[in-house]
């Protein structure tokens, strides 16, 4: 799974879920879940006590959670040092995120188009940023929902 592999680099992985899933609700869970992992870096009686670099994190989610991952990329901009969303869904005033940013998506996804990721999520970025278009990718191309 994706998590797997993250977790296989050294990254700490905190999946949000939410029965209602708006890019507003799930960037504010995430921003949840990183706050909550910088406490217990700090925090001397837990597992991540000095395992875990505070200089910056990187959201990442797809679809919705790509619209989270940006959301809370812009909350958050002094804990936020890259963000990830796949094929996202817009979630963010673009001139509000101030990390560079990678924004993979697949020329026939039709959810979340091409044209719509590049004017609504990647054109009012001024950071570094890089837009991959996959040749024959659909939408959810990306993701493992097998939660292996």
């Amino acid at each position: 799974s994706t998590y797997r592999h993250m977790v296989s680099h050294g990254y700490v992985v905190v999946s949000v879920r939410n029965p209602v899933p708006t890019t507003v609700i799930l960037g504010d869970d995430m921003c949840h879940g990183l706050a909550w992992l910088l406490a217990e870096a700090r925090d001397p009686s837990s597992e991540f006590f000095g395992r875990i670099l505070e200089e910056g994190f990187g959201t990442m989610g797809h679809s919705m959670g790509g619209g989270g991952a940006a959301h809370c990329a812009a909350a958050w901009p002094d804990q936020v040092a890259a963000i990830a969303p796949l094929h996202p869904a817009p979630g963010a005033i673009p001139t509000s995120l101030r990390a560079p940013m990678l924004v993979p998506n697949g020329n026939v996804d039709f959810t979340t188009s091409p044209l719509l990721v590049k004017t609504a999520v990647y054109d009012g970025s001024q950071y570094p940023k890089l837009m991959p278009i996959m040749a024959g990718a659909g939408h959810l191309e990306p993701v493992d929902y097998t939660g292996r």
